[in-house]
């Protein structure tokens, strides 16, 4: 996240990635709003960038 920009945008880039990955999870209720998210893993004292690991597809400026 870091390397890429810990920007607003990349922020609700990555929830809405975490959002599609969790639909594999079995008995998954309901995810997180994007406010609770950012409150319970973002804007929190542990939260570093630099931890977040992102894995992009080739040269695409596209999450998935």
């Amino acid at each position: 996240m870091a390397a890429v920009g810990d920007t607003a945008e990349h922020r609700r880039a990555l929830y809405d990635l975490d959002r599609a990955c969790s639909a594999d999870i079995p008995r998954r209720r309901e995810f997180y709003t994007f406010d609770a998210h950012l409150a319970e893993r973002i804007d929190t004292a542990t939260y570093r960038p630099e931890g977040v690991v992102l894995a992009r597809d080739g040269g695409t400026s596209r999450w998935r």
